[in-house]
């Protein structure tokens, strides 16, 4: 599926290096976008700036800075985007995060939502 075709998404934690899929997510008049962005500092977060100076109303950032609040992990999920169940979802990052995210979408019977 192509992301601007999807009424909602959802961009889980990146790799802390690499390219920036933000602008694959954000046309100019994106739809629903959940993006949760993970580094281990503040300032070492790749497109950081960049992301922190998206404004949009359909656009909600959720940083994550592991030395503040430790990894992401699934079971935070809930927390920063109650209706993940009802999104397209692209992740990329770290191995054991894009495996453990086959899982947690399998297990809730959604793994064709997930890219």
């Amino acid at each position: 599926m192509d992301p601007v075709e999807a009424v909602k998404h959802l961009a889980a934690p990146g790799p802390y290096g690499g390219q920036s899929h933000a602008d694959e997510l954000l046309p100019p008049r994106p739809p629903d976008v959940v993006h949760l962005h993970g580094a281990p500092t503040r300032q070492s977060g790749v497109f950081g700036a960049e992301l922190r100076g998206r404004r949009s109303p359909s656009y909600v950032l959720h940083e994550r800075h592991d030395d503040d609040h430790g990894m992401f992990t699934l079971d935070q999920l809930e927390d920063v985007c109650p209706d993940w169940r009802e999104r397209e979802v692209w992740v990329c990052g770290p191995g054991p995060l894009m495996d453990a995210a086959e899982v947690h979408w399998a297990d809730a019977g959604l793994a064709d939502r997930l890219h």
